[in-house]
């Protein structure tokens, strides 16, 4: 298994935890679990679920599938967050989610920033991008808090970026 592969990243307040498809399973299923907030799963959420169903990130490298985020307190699943496939030419680019009830507690920033930290510890990784609707200003913040900036129009939205600091 390649290195990070379904490593647990961790937050003052998140776990960031691989989707798997049994995960993916209990999302598509429509029944309800006491582990999920109760704006979990959102429509993004959905989705990912039928990606992940449908094999999109398997036998693909697992370091690059998607994790659901949990809150430590009180340990529920609360949104998603994820590349939206390997590396191209050294550039990932990442979406995320967080389930209405949870928003507007910096839990976006606390997600991106992590994401973005453990992307750039991928090795063929120089180049981290997010596209966000100009008018979601929370999520544009999250982004520029974790260190991306504006890049361009991207067909309705803006899109981010950030490249790996030289050393």
């Amino acid at each position: 298994m390649p290195q990070g592969a379904g490593r647990e990243i961790l937050t003052r307040r998140l776990s960031l935890v691989a989707l798997g498809p049994a995960d993916a399973a209990a999302v598509l299923s429509g029944a309800r679990s006491a582990a999920w907030a109760a704006g979990y799963p959102t429509p993004g959420d959905v989705e990912v679920a039928r990606w992940v169903s449908a094999g999109r990130f398997a036998p693909r490298d697992p370091r690059f599938g998607p994790r659901r985020i949990i809150v430590s307190d009180p340990g529920l699943v609360i949104g998603g967050v994820g590349f939206h496939g390997a590396p191209r030419d050294g550039v990932v680019e990442i979406g995320y989610g967080i389930a209405p009830e949870w928003r507007g507690q910096g839990l976006g920033s606390e997600v991106v920033m992590a994401f973005v930290a453990y992307a750039f510890t991928l090795a063929g990784v120089r180049r981290v991008t997010a596209v966000a609707d100009p008018a979601n200003v929370a999520s544009r913040r999250a982004l520029e808090r974790a260190g991306l900036v504006i890049d361009g129009p991207a067909e309705g939205a803006l899109r981010f970026a950030r490249d790996r600091a030289l050393r």
